[in-house]
């Protein structure tokens, strides 16, 4: 049995699924959205933080994330001498 080497190009189970799997997958969960919202409520009224960011992150959205930065550029200069500084150059 010989085995072609693939350069590029489609290969089997690569890139997004097909829609109608996502709808499929959308139609079996569903039943379980009361449930699921009502674990996130117990869990966000016992004070569990990360059922807490869970639900602002789908409900408002990721912050933004704020670089700041002092405008300055640190460069480290670590010079070696190669040579002596009292002979004089030719």
């Amino acid at each position: 049995m010989e085995i072609k080497k693939q350069n590029g190009g489609a290969r089997a189970g690569a890139g997004r699924k097909p829609k109608a799997d996502e709808i499929a997958l959308i139609e079996r969960l569903s039943p379980m959205d009361d449930i699921a919202l009502e674990m996130l409520n117990i869990k966000i009224e016992q004070g569990d933080m990360q059922a807490l960011k869970l639900f602002m992150e789908y409900r408002f959205g990721k912050p933004n994330m704020k670089i700041e930065h002092s405008g300055e550029v640190g460069i480290m200069w670590n010079e070696t001498k190669t040579y002596d500084t009292h002979e004089k150059a030719d």
